[in-house]
């Protein structure tokens, strides 16, 4: 039954994914050995299993699986993690964002490369819908997401970067005009200005300040 589900999946059978979701929240809701199940009960999968039905997930679209990919992201095993990161970027969708600028710092090199890239492919495809999608993410979070876009040259990443500079966490806003400032973009420069003055400590206005005088100098060279 299991391998039948799994060839109905990979043809992309709609027919498939109700039972693929089942079987993968079963996964996520028993953990350690497989336990005496009703003969009615799809099989327990292991951790490839559950990542290779990610990917069927997520090349169907199937919305209503949204959640697993969640639990995906938070798994102990790398390589359903790694799945669900390859899933959302394959998705084409933001509406786990947050979670995924979660994980930024926190996978090994490897995996990590491929969560930089997912993160960036969402960016680039939506950059307006990716700037929405930030709202529920955390500062720790949008501030790594600033580190990453610097690297990034595109006219998408430059939209994220210019929203950033409005963020309501003054670290962020910095972080983000610091790196606008040293591209010669206009507007970062008044978000310094600003900051400068009003933001509430005495570091945030020096940074400010130091921010200001990366934009003379890159006016100057």
């Amino acid at each position: 039954r299991e391998s039948a589900l799994v060839i109905l999946g990979d043809l992309e059978s709609p027919a498939a994914t109700p039972h693929l979701r089942e079987m993968v929240s079963l996964y996520f809701a028993s953990p350690g050995p497989p336990r005496d199940l009703p003969r009615s009960t799809p099989p327990v999968l292991d951790h490839k299993a559950v990542a290779a039905i990610f990917g069927l997930l997520a090349g169907m679209k199937d919305q209503e699986s949204l959640p697993l990919f969640r639990d995906g992201l938070k798994s102990p095993e790398e390589s359903v993690r790694t799945a669900a990161i390859l899933g959302m970027r394959r998705f084409g969708s933001v509406d786990l964002l947050p979670e995924l600028l979660g994980r930024l710092g926190k996978e090994k090199r490897l995996v990590h490369k491929q969560l930089e890239e997912a993160i960036r492919g969402l960016c680039h495809e939506e950059p307006t819908k990716f700037s929405k999608g930030l709202g529920d993410a955390p500062p720790s979070s949008r501030f790594a997401l600033v580190k990453l876009l610097s690297q990034d040259r595109s006219a998408a990443a430059l939209h994220v970067l210019r929203t950033l500079t409005q963020d309501g966490d003054p670290r962020v806003a910095l972080g983000a005009a610091r790196v606008l400032v040293l591209r010669g973009d206009e507007s970062s420069r008044s978000v310094a200005e600003r900051l400068a003055v009003e933001a509430p400590t005495e570091e945030l206005q020096g940074l400010a300040e130091e921010v200001l005088k990366q934009f003379t100098g890159s006016k100057t060279e």
